[in-house]
């Protein structure tokens, strides 16, 4: 069953090294007892026992799913977890390294991809929903948490428009468009916030000395590209055409944000 759910997934025939390193991470997974956490309800009703994929879940505490089908933690560095788990959580390995929004699976292979304060870090988070989307079987579902802009470090930043959203997945807006501050520590949270200061029409026109001031943002930088609360999430959804059939503000699992469902 583990080694059909790895070729399910992968779209390959895994080494005999990555087919024992699975293994042992279910055997792990079955026995060993992570930091007290709280649990989404939520993600319990909809997905406790089926097949599915987690994106960057190194640094989230555990949804604590009943994992009688197939499950891989996807990240795009296999160090995620030693770099940024909290120390009050037990460090979750990547089983399989990947960037979120270009995943090595086939269509319609899983029952469903989750996440937890992933999306906000994607530049195109259209395009993200989109590839999650192709992988999850018909009736399958796509489980977000989302940061909710008020309650956490971003409250001070400005609502990304759905225009400007989309205008990043048609390309009228790229990485080289954008110029970020300087990062500021926020102690109430521990940490790093990256504001993004503006957008620029034209990269070329901008001077050296304004280059000099502000550095480049990056795929890498970790930074909250969008900033959203439930209503401006729903109307990108609304906009995508995407299937909601659950939202729910607060999150009943983390508390500073907020839940959708999709189902494809």
């Amino acid at each position: 069953m583990k080694d059909f759910f790895l070729r399910l997934i992968c779209g390959f025939i895994p080494s005999r090294k990555a087919r024992h390193s699975f293994r042992n991470y279910f055997k792990k997974s079955n026995t060993t007892t992570a930091h007290k956490h709280s649990e989404s309800k939520l993600a319990h009703q909809y997905l406790d026992g089926l097949n599915g994929v987690e994106i960057g879940g190194s640094n989230q505490n555990s949804f604590g799913l009943e994992r009688t089908g197939g499950y891989a933690n996807i990240d795009f560095t296999a160090d995620q977890g030693k770099n940024w788990q909290s120390k009050d959580f037990q460090i979750k390995p990547v089983n399989l390294v990947s960037f979120g929004d270009d995943l090595p699976l086939k269509n319609n292979s899983v029952d469903y991809v989750i996440s937890s304060h992933v999306i906000e870090h994607f530049f195109d988070p259209v395009k993200a929903i989109k590839e999650w989307l192709r992988v999850v079987k018909p009736g399958g579902y796509v489980f977000m948490i989302v940061p909710h802009r008020d309650r956490t470090f971003d409250r001070k930043r400005a609502l990304t428009s759905v225009s400007e959203l989309m205008d990043r997945y048609d390309k009228k807006l790229k990485l080289e468009n954008y110029l970020i501050s300087k990062t500021t520590y926020d102690p109430e949270t521990n940490t790093t916030n990256h504001d993004i200061l503006k957008i620029i029409d034209n990269p070329k026109k901008v001077n050296d000395k304004t280059l000099e001031k502000y550095r480049r943002a990056t795929v890498n930088d970790h930074i909250h590209w969008t900033v959203w609360n439930h209503e401006t999430f729903l109307a990108l959804m609304k906009k995508c055409k995407f299937k909601v059939i659950e939202s729910q503000d607060p999150d009943d699992k983390v508390g500073n944000g907020f839940t959708i469902v999709l189902k494809k």
